[in-house]
């Protein structure tokens, strides 16, 4: 049986592709889940496949056989696309959302073990995030360039989920028994921030 035997049969409203087959969502495939979508919902396409050269399709294939009503997310990196006078967005689906603010959690927490809860916690965190503009555009994460913010805020969630399973210790316990806007101020003032000085002097005015 062939995908589109499968897709045609099930009628899902969701595709995660994790093939590495290159353009194995076809146009027919694309097309045809769009147009058994109950009205007003969108289909997920989720091509996971890297590289980019082994993706099951691109986001522009995605959005001009949907005729732009599909959620994009993908392992490998597409642009945003341009669809009848408005931008959709392609999101990349990354790790990189999720275990820096689950490292930041457990390590300021003292926590000795990450727990379900705790993974679970954080995976919310991330869509809790959204604004109104990225759901309007189709993202599935939020913008990259908050990512510092990103991750304090899935660290709190990390933290929250850690003190009610009883494995939230130190300054952080303390901090989030104060609140959790102390909770917060806590985590950004321990958060390393790739700055350096420079070593050398430079007279005022000198290579500023």
């Amino acid at each position: 049986m062939q995908l589109r035997d499968v897709v045609k049969r099930a009628k899902p409203d969701i595709l995660i592709g994790l093939s590495t087959v290159k353009d194995l969502f076809t146009e027919e495939i694309l097309a045809y889940i769009a147009d058994n979508q109950e009205p007003g919902r969108r289909p997920l396409i989720f091509p996971m496949s890297n590289p980019t050269s082994c993706s099951e399709c691109t986001a522009e294939a995605t959005q001009r056989a949907t005729r732009g009503r599909a959620i994009f997310a993908s392992g490998s990196p597409f642009p945003d696309v341009e669809y009848d006078g408005r931008v959709i967005a392609s999101s990349q689906s990354n790790n990189m959302y999720f275990f820096p603010g689950v490292a930041l959690g457990a390590q300021l927490g003292h926590t000795k073990v990450v727990s379900d809860r705790m993974l679970m916690a954080a995976a919310e965190a991330i869509p809790e995030q959204l604004t109104a503009e990225d759901i309007a555009r189709g993202r599935v994460y939020p913008k990259l360039h908050n990512i510092r913010e990103i991750s304090a805020n899935i660290a709190v969630r990390v933290m929250q989920a850690a003190y009610e399973d009883g494995h939230l210790y130190g300054k952080a316990k303390r901090r989030l028994e104060a609140g959790e806007v102390e909770l917060k101020r806590f985590i950004l003032d321990m958060m390393f921030d790739p700055k350096y000085k420079d070593l050398v002097y430079r007279d005022p005015g000198v290579g500023e």
